[in-house]
């Protein structure tokens, strides 16, 4: 009996490799490929030189094409799979958090779509050479009109397998292509580096661990729970400090004025107006009485002092906005430069160094980058 079983599972056994022998590999298309056709026209054209070049699909419809899977519907008719470039999909965050809206170009006429062709020439020339000497995987580029990430315009975004770019942030000047440049090597360079710049966020954790154990994303100041409640008074009384001769010299005018209208009968000491321009110069004459009060709590609250560079408006930026941030300053300014800026921010020039550092033992030739822009 024992031999007989044997037997059935040897026999199981090779049938089942014979059979699984019969098996043919099913070929996955790549839709990031750019097929050659005839008669093309300039755009297209350059979007498959880019293609052979760099072996990145650029495309500026998010809908890659069709294919037959085998589906039918009741009727038997083709039920396609349609291919299409998800801007809004991440593996990491919900759509809540970074909810994307966009424009698709308008391609329907020559002259709108050789909108482009300025954009193309830029990447070919300038951005995907970057790409290739810093050994970046990009598999492909969404060319859109306008890129909104929860609400935030931007220039290039760094989606799921695949980078957008709005076509309308973009403008075939020297300037605009250096602001270009810096987001698009901020956005490429990001992913090389994800695993690297603990470091790097650790010295605004551990400057903020007083008012905060996770500081990313919390309120920085607007509300009493926030970590620093009255930034926002500290913030008006330097202003009032900052603007002070400009703006005592027109309430005094002001008041003088008032004060003949009041002379005449025609207002009183308690209308509104009256009062106001008296309250005007009350709260200022007060922040400049406590000059340096105010000034002590603004060097105490404000966030350079904790490595922060841009909150967003009363919120702490997130890790990915804090890192943009520092993209986009080690891609404008030598060491030096920034030092310069930032004297008396130890926290701010740290973290810049350390990025620097990061991005050099990463692979990129950081000064290189920021000369050639």
């Amino acid at each position: 009996m024992r031999k007989l079983l044997l037997y059935s599972l040897g026999l199981l056994f090779f049938t089942s490799c014979s059979d699984e022998a019969e098996l043919r590999p099913t070929e996955v298309k790549n839709w990031f490929e750019i097929v050659a056709k005839e008669n093309i026209d300039v755009v297209d054209q350059k979007i498959y030189d880019i293609w052979k070049g760099y072996e990145i699909g650029v495309f500026y419809n998010d809908t890659l094409g069709r294919e037959d899977r085998g589906r039918r519907d009741s009727v038997g008719n083709i039920v396609y799979h349609y291919e299409v470039l998800d801007l809004s999909y991440n593996m990491t965050t919900s759509s809540y958090t970074n909810r994307v809206t966009w424009t698709p170009v308008d391609v329907s006429t020559g002259t709108g779509k050789a909108r482009l062709l300025p954009l193309l020439d830029f990447l070919d020339a300038s951005l995907l050479p970057f790409v290739k000497s810093a050994e970046v995987h990009i598999p492909a580029i969404m060319i859109t009109e306008t890129f909104y990430v929860s609400n935030s315009a931007k220039k290039v975004y760094r989606g799921f397998n695949f980078l957008g770019i709005s076509l309308a942030d973009f403008a075939n000047n020297a300037e605009s292509k250096k602001l270009y440049r810096a987001e698009f090597v901020n956005q490429t360079c990001a992913k090389k580096i994800e695993n690297l710049v603990d470091p790097f966020y650790e010295v605004a954790e551990v400057a903020l661990a007083a008012y905060s154990s996770s500081p990313w994303g919390s309120s920085y100041y607007g509300n009493s729970s926030a970590m620093f409640p009255f930034y926002s008074e500290v913030l008006t009384n330097i202003e009032y400090i900052e603007n002070y001769q400009q703006d005592m010299d027109s309430l005094r005018i002001l008041k003088a004025e008032l004060d003949i209208r009041v002379g005449n009968g025609e207002l009183t000491e308690d209308d509104p107006e009256y009062v106001r321009c008296i309250n005007e110069i009350a709260v200022r004459e007060a922040a400049k009485t406590n000059e340096t009060t105010w000034r002590n709590e603004y060097a105490r609250c404000r966030p350079e002092a904790y490595g922060i560079l841009v909150l967003n408006s009363y919120w702490m930026p997130s890790k990915e906005a804090d890192l943009d941030s520092y993209m986009a300053a080690v891609f404008t300014y030598s060491l030096e430069e920034f030092k310069g800026l930032y004297t008396g921010f130890p926290f701010v020039i740290e973290r810049f160094r350390l990025l620097k550092n990061i991005l050099e033992e990463a692979g990129f030739d950081v000064d290189a980058v920021r000369e050639s822009m």
